[in-house]
């Protein structure tokens, strides 16, 4: 019986050694710490996002995840708008876009890094794209109801 009791007592003591506190960590290629009166920051470029945390006017989040700008600025204007249709997506050529609503539009397309390649403005309800002098690759199609301020973006691939 005290064999048994002195494997027990090992076991469970070399058990409560065994465990690990696990911690997050990143790999940074840079970073930087910040300093306000007693609050300290200290963030780095490249690290996972693991956890987002809000608590009352304060927004803190780990990695990437970056807080509600329009919020944190003050910015209640944007307003997003779905009366529309683009096909084909993806296209080889030509891309149709059919507004529901009579407007003045914009219609811009850019490359994923913001290069601008074609601007069009509009009041007509069916409208086309050219995309035959584009690469193939993937682009954005910026849509803007320029009378009522709202916006859509939509990411369109030419084949």
């Amino acid at each position: 019986m005290k064999i048994f009791t002195i494997l027990l007592l090992l076991l469970f003591g070399i058990q409560g050694f065994s465990q690990t506190a696990i911690k997050k960590s990143s790999i940074s290629s840079g970073g930087n710490l910040s300093r306000v009166n007693n609050t300290q920051v200290v963030f780095s470029i490249g690290e996972t996002a693991v956890q987002e945390n809000t608590q009352g006017n304060i927004h803190l989040s780990e990695g990437f995840i970056g807080p509600d700008l329009r919020q944190s600025l003050g910015i209640t204007d944007e307003v997003l708008f779905s009366d529309f249709k683009v096909f084909p997506n993806p296209s080889t050529d030509i891309i149709h876009i059919n507004f529901t609503q009579s407007s003045d539009y914009s219609m811009q397309i850019s490359d994923m890094n913001g290069k601008i390649f074609m601007v069009k403005n509009t009041n007509q309800l069916t409208n086309t794209l050219d995309l035959s002098h584009l690469a193939r690759g993937m682009y954005l199609l910026l849509l803007q109801d320029t009378t009522n301020h709202t916006y859509n973006v939509l990411k369109i691939e030419k084949k």
